[in-house]
């Protein structure tokens, strides 16, 4: 179909209703996640990344005796890593 706009007002009015049933199939099939849920699950899914990355450099520092001079390059790393991934979620 290339536009249901273009459609005589009945068969758009059909259309548009099918295509209000199929996204209502579709989400109790789980096909489709409301936005606000994967908001959330990312959201989620940041905070838990975010708390590992913070004890990272402590827990390679103390049980893999890293030294200091590679626990700051890799804290260094990590935060060049968090703005880029920032940004890119930003613009997406």
């Amino acid at each position: 179909m290339e536009n249901p706009e273009d459609l005589p007002p009945l068969e758009r009015r059909a259309w548009y209703q099918s295509e209000r049933e199929r996204v209502h199939l579709e989400r109790e099939q789980e096909h489709l996640v409301p936005a606000e849920e994967v908001r959330e699950q990312l959201a989620l899914v940041i905070k838990i990344t975010n708390q590992f990355l913070d004890t990272l450099p402590d827990v390679l520092e103390r049980d893999c005796r890293l030294p200091t001079d590679a626990i700051a390059v890799l804290e260094k790393r990590l935060s060049l890593a968090r703005s880029d991934w920032a940004e890119r979620l930003e613009a997406a």
